[in-house]
């Protein structure tokens, strides 16, 4: 594309009463003209001193040198170069940076070269000092994460020590109890030989023997299902598997069940239960989920809630709140003290472990977290009596029937 050439002259002269440009016109390199904030840039005491240069490739980074030759040859024969940001130096070796655009002139009847630059060193600093701390950023981001992984691995770690101390300690009771019942069977039936060889026994001995062979078995059958119980909840707290199947069921009828069903087990018949759910929610869910978190809750009451000799009651309520369905399930007994809400729901965590092996509330958590999709917390009620674990549910999951 051609140009109208301008002349070096004119130019020179109209540049004559501006100041703060960066600006040199040379012709084959060889400095023409330069203002005074040119000379500066370059570490110049004034223009005359730059002027002195054969060459300001002398200025140039070497490398740079080719490229600079290619700038001026299209610019002589194009009129212009395109706008490019080189990085060179000032006469003390500081490092500068330059946006730099080149114009052809028309200069005694021949042509040389228009050169103005931008300082852009602050620029680029700050771009830099950006990246770096961008960089800084990341790398303290992925230690934060090493960390954290790292504190998980201990977290998960200490919580299966303690899962094991407390399976531990658990299975010390059933174990302890089959082992004195195994004594007590194998000293009956070796006094029972006994006597038999020696024509000794007789029908109240046998009678006897027999009653202890009775209880014994009682103990050791009663034993067993208590350690597998204990064995087979902790098998569904640290299971990542779902072992039953996702339908749609109705959450009030699950839950009535589910602490019938548990009141029931325990012969309980002082405990009230208050349904409010909305009848018509449809759960989409693993029922079988649902009857052990409210079977947990409801044996909560009864073990730690309500005082022995006392009637209590259970409330459930549920409503839709910020794009979740919250179930409220609340006692009238003592409460909980506040110093125990993060603890509740650790594996054998109890206030009555002579009672209780203190895994209902942990196994409680685990499900309503990874298999139902939700949260659980406890909170005293603001009646003053008695606690309400509240859980926080997806809202897809819980919709009227029909929807």
């Amino acid at each position: 594309m051609d140009k109208t050439d301008i002349s070096s002259t004119d130019f020179i002269e109209a540049l004559g009463s501006l100041t703060g440009l960066i600006i040199q016109i040379h012709k084959d390199f060889k400095p023409i003209y330069i203002t005074d904030a040119y000379a500066q840039l370059f570490g110049f005491s004034c223009t005359q001193e730059f002027m002195k240069l054969e060459s300001i490739m002398e200025l140039i980074p070497e490398k740079l040198h080719k490229t600079a030759l290619e700038r001026y040859r299209q610019t002589m024969v194009t009129g212009e170069s395109e706008p490019m940001t080189i990085k060179t130096q000032r006469l003390n070796g500081e490092v500068i940076w330059l946006k730099v655009q080149d114009r052809r002139l028309s200069f005694k009847g021949e042509y040389c070269a228009l050169t103005v630059m931008v300082d852009i060193t602050e620029e680029v600093r700050l771009k830099e000092a950006f990246e770096l701390a961008a960089e800084n950023e990341r790398r303290a981001r992925e230690q934060l994460q090493l960390f954290q992984g790292i504190a998980i691995q201990n977290e998960k770690h200490e919580a299966l020590t303690a899962l094991l101390r407390g399976i531990s300690h658990q299975l010390n009771t059933p174990l302890g109890n089959i082992q004195t019942s195994a004594s007590i069977l194998t000293d009956a039936a070796n006094d029972t030989e006994k006597h038999q060889q020696n024509a000794t026994l007789t029908v109240s001995a046998l009678e006897n023997t027999l009653q202890e062979v009775r209880d014994a078995t009682y103990v050791i059958k009663r034993s067993v299902s208590k350690a597998s119980s204990l064995i087979e909840s902790v098998k569904q707290l640290v299971s990542d598997k779902n072992n039953g199947d996702i339908c749609d069921f109705n959450l009030a009828k699950i839950v009535t069940d589910a602490v019938n069903m548990s009141l029931h087990a325990e012969s309980i018949n002082n405990i009230r239960l208050e349904n409010k759910l909305d009848p018509s929610i449809v759960a989409f869910a693993n029922p079988n989920d649902w009857v052990t978190v409210i079977s947990v809750l409801a044996n909560n009451v009864y073990h730690h809630a309500i005082t022995e000799g006392e009637s209590g009651n259970i409330t459930v309520e549920g409503e839709y709140k910020d794009q979740h369905y919250i179930v409220r399930f609340s006692d009238d007994g003592v409460g909980i003290d506040e110093s125990s809400h993060r603890k509740i729901f650790e594996a054998f965590y109890s206030t009555r472990l002579s009672q209780n092996n203190g895994i209902g509330l942990a196994l409680a958590h685990s499900l309503v977290t990874r298999s139902l999709h939700g949260t659980i917390h406890v909170e005293n009620n603001t009646s003053g009596t008695g606690a309400s674990f509240v859980i926080r549910l997806p809202q897809k999951d819980y919709r009227p029937a029909g929807q």
